[in-house]
């Protein structure tokens, strides 16, 4: 159920938006981006999950652990998002999308880095 109902919010979405006005807010607002790869990541996870209950081959375990780790922070960052509406957390949470989004390429290095190191 949850599934369909993702994947049929992001269908409706893209229907009223128009698909390129929908790419276009996707650029404006890169959180909600990385909240929608998140979600299918975490998606795509379930499957790994299912096999490796079911077979107990680690490696299924590994590849559901590193789709997890990748998926987790989009969902942080998406809801940081609803705390701009207040005035003691907007100016802060503003902040931190400015650095996130400018230097969005280093800081998914770096985090793949230390899941990657952490990890072992």
């Amino acid at each position: 159920g949850c599934i369909i109902s993702i994947f049929a919010l992001l269908a409706k979405e893209i229907y009223l938006q128009g698909f390129n006005s929908y790419l276009q807010n996707l650029k404006s607002y890169p959180e909600k981006l990385l909240f929608q790869c998140s979600c299918i990541l975490i998606i795509v996870a379930v499957p790994f999950r299912i096999l490796y209950l079911v077979t107990k081959n680690i490696a299924f375990g590994y590849v559901e652990d590193g789709l997890v780790s990748l998926a987790v922070p989009g969902t942080f960052l998406y809801f940081l998002f609803f705390g701009r509406i207040y005035a003691l957390t907007g100016a802060f949470i503003v902040m931190i999308f400015e650095m996130i989004t400018g230097d969005i390429a280093t800081f998914g290095v770096i985090y793949v880095i230390v899941i990657t190191a952490f990890g072992q």
